[in-house]
């Protein structure tokens, strides 16, 4: 499984690289929200790829790229000429990361990018509300609270989605208060199979962040399972828990599970190799903190794979057909000549048509599985 996801990975990696470099570049001076999102959604999309392979350095990069894109969609920071160049920037660092990690190495952690990611995304965030206001009760500080009701289809481990990541990421955005997990539907072990989800969960999150923050973190699991997100008011934030016996302690572990682990980097590149050879189109302004000045030309990830238009495909495959019914056609013709050469040339000719044929279908085939 972790080969095949790898190679998943592999492939629409180079691609989200290739949209988030292009929706910077559109990006500069344009306070579209369709435009800003979906640069979003391509560094979330991207952070949660990562974490599902254990690419923890990937993880951090795109979690402070993800936020600054997220504090333009809540209008509190502007896409100038800075920023954009700043993002750029860490997209490059991006791609060196991805392109060593497939290729088997260890690249060392962009730091100097980190950290004026970090120090941008704090300058530019809301003033932090004081300890005691955080450890205060539900009511005395500015921040909502949300009962969140979690239950994920039980073979949702099976599609390379880890919750606990999604706890992690709930963590990230504000303080949880309390977390309740559902056993109750846990069979015996002759029973269980240990690729079914059996739990689900309550939580109740205290956040300053808005409710779309919260569907943020849950918007590639939405579709296919059971979310719900209520803000309550504060004296109604503590949850029954008569059918929950485990919701005596504060903070119970999210999910049993073990902590993180990063895999073992593989052994070979499943899509590619770390490459100098392509330098990215004309950039805005990049940022002059600290006199950084990244370099013109960049590796870049070779993949196995590329990606083609249906449409382009699809001609292909109407012109193989004429081709396989022309060479029925002078086969036909060719068997009353009596020419053995003739004959032969057809034979062979027929061969290939017929091979190309059916190769070409097979590219133009997409596996149910991925469907």
């Amino acid at each position: 499984m972790e080969e095949k996801l790898l190679k998943i990975f592999a492939e629409e990696s180079q691609e989200i690289i290739e949209s988030l470099e292009k929706g910077l570049l559109d990006l500069e001076g344009s306070e579209n929200p369709e435009e800003i999102n979906a640069v979003f959604r391509a560094a979330h999309t991207m952070k949660g790829n990562a974490g599902i392979v254990g690419y923890d350095d990937v993880v951090d990069l795109t979690h402070l790229m993800e936020g600054l894109l997220d504090e333009m969609r809540q209008g509190r920071m502007v896409p100038d000429g800075q920023i954009v160049g700043l993002l750029l920037s860490a997209v490059d660092a991006l791609k060196v990361l991805v392109g060593g990690r497939l290729a088997g190495q260890s690249p060392p952690r962009p730091e100097d990018i980190i950290a004026m990611l970090s120090r941008r995304l704090e300058g530019e965030a809301p003033t932090p509300a004081p300890a005691a206001a955080v450890s205060a009760p539900a009511g005395a500080s500015k921040a909502n609270t949300f009962r969140i009701t979690i239950r994920f289809d039980p073979q949702i481990l099976a599609t390379g989605t880890d919750p606990l990541q999604l706890f992690l990421e709930l963590e990230e955005v504000g303080r949880l208060e309390q977390v309740i997990c559902h056993a109750e539907k846990l069979p015996s072990w002759q029973e269980m199979a240990p690729d079914k989800l059996y739990l689900w969960w309550e939580v109740l999150l205290q956040t300053e962040q808005p409710r779309q923050v919260l569907d943020d973190v849950f918007i590639f699991v939405r579709d296919e399972n059971e979310i719900r997100i209520e803000e309550i008011a504060p004296a109604a934030a503590p949850m029954a828990v008569a059918s929950a016996p485990a919701a005596t302690s504060p903070r119970p572990a999210p999910m049993p599970a073990q902590p993180r682990q990063r895999p073992a980097a593989p052994t070979a590149s499943p899509a590619a190799q770390a490459s100098p050879d392509a330098v990215r189109p004309a950039a805005p302004a990049h940022p002059s903190e600290e006199g950084h000045s990244p370099a013109s030309s960049k590796p870049v990830m070779q993949a196995s794979t590329i990606r083609v238009e249906t449409d382009k495909l699809d001609k292909l495959v109407n012109l193989v057909g004429e081709l396989v019914i022309g060479v029925a056609r002078v086969n036909q013709l060719s068997e009353g000549s009596g020419g053995e050469d003739l004959g032969g040339a057809v034979e062979a000719l027929d061969h290939i048509s017929r091979d190309l044929q059916e190769q070409v279908m097979r590219v133009r085939m997409i596996p149910v599985e991925g469907t």
